[in-house]
């Protein structure tokens, strides 16, 4: 099963877990904030994406810097 870290006022999230929705696949929500991924599933999904964390974190936003 996917999962998604998402916030909820991010327009992204809510656009990718409406997508996951229309496309019928299965995922979970996990609210970043008050439960963020382990440094474990951090370096997954750094390896699954060639190390670019710009693809796994919004890095201009407030809560990243």
């Amino acid at each position: 099963m996917l999962i998604i870290y998402a916030y909820k006022n991010c327009s992204t999230c809510r656009n990718a877990i409406n997508w996951l929705k229309r496309h019928e696949l299965d995922y979970e929500v996990r609210p970043i904030r008050e439960t963020p991924p382990t440094e474990q599933e951090i370096k997954n999904a750094l390896d699954t994406n060639q190390g670019n964390i710009r693809k796994l974190f919004n890095t201009s936003g407030a809560d990243y810097r």
